[in-house]
């Protein structure tokens, strides 16, 4: 059996997989989202929001020799202390990604990595994940750059409810306006939903089809 723990505001935390007889959750493996964070901020330059903790490429050489980034030390973003050291537990226990659903999904328009970055920069941070110590996550379409992007979308039958949310990411990205516009996709419509549908498609000698080529490459590696 193999249980991931899912942790939104205690990320850096050793603890959830840590053996039971050392207070630990013993859990078989935890998201190691110190990996994405700084390769995002690196290659992308963005320093919004909890970016701002990262865009230096010594921590990207610290996410491949130990998980986790902030491992005790000052977290500017938080202003305080953040994270525990993991020294001592499988690497593999960690998963890694250089984008997933979360990232992608709570950005404003969703846009992918193959969207806002050269071919270049997605060939290294295919290579990055996959040739990395920890356990790689391809979220749907990395694998051929897919395009599409992924909005967060929801559907419910409470009309009030549905108002609530469009209001709530309004609120939400209204400081990021001058970057990113105003004109956020409408989270429950069925547009927004539609959007995010993959193209499942790689001609032959289209940038999608080499960067299929590389994953398989890459996976083939990391396999030998």
């Amino acid at each position: 059996r193999f249980v991931i723990v899912t942790v939104e505001t205690d990320e850096n935390d050793s603890r959830y997989t840590a053996p039971r007889e050392g207070g630990g959750c013993d859990a078989g493996g935890v998201w190691g989202d110190v990996f994405l964070h700084p390769l995002h901020a690196v290659l992308t330059g963005e320093r919004d929001g909890y970016y701002a903790d990262f865009g230096e490429a010594e921590q990207l050489v610290k996410a491949f020799n130990t998980p986790f980034v902030y491992d005790g030390c000052y977290s500017p973003f938080r202003r305080r202390r953040h994270g525990n050291s993991a020294s001592g537990l499988a690497r593999e226990r960690f998963i890694v990604c250089t984008q997933n659903h979360d990232q992608v999904g709570n950005r404003p328009r969703g846009d992918r990595l193959s969207t806002i970055l050269s071919p270049e920069a997605q060939r290294l941070a295919a290579a990055l994940l996959l040739l990395s110590p920890g356990t790689p996550l391809l979220f749907m379409g990395e694998e051929y750059a897919e395009t599409s992007p992924f909005p967060f979308f929801c559907s419910f039958l409470d009309p009030q409810l549905s108002e609530a949310v469009r209001a709530g990411r309004r609120r939400e990205f209204a400081e990021l306006a001058f970057k990113w516009g105003d004109d956020l996709p409408d989270a429950c419509s069925e547009a927004t939903f539609q959007s995010a549908r993959l193209k499942w498609s790689w001609p032959e000698g289209s940038h999608q089809a080499g960067i299929r080529q590389l994953y398989r490459e890459l996976l083939h590696a990391r396999r030998k």
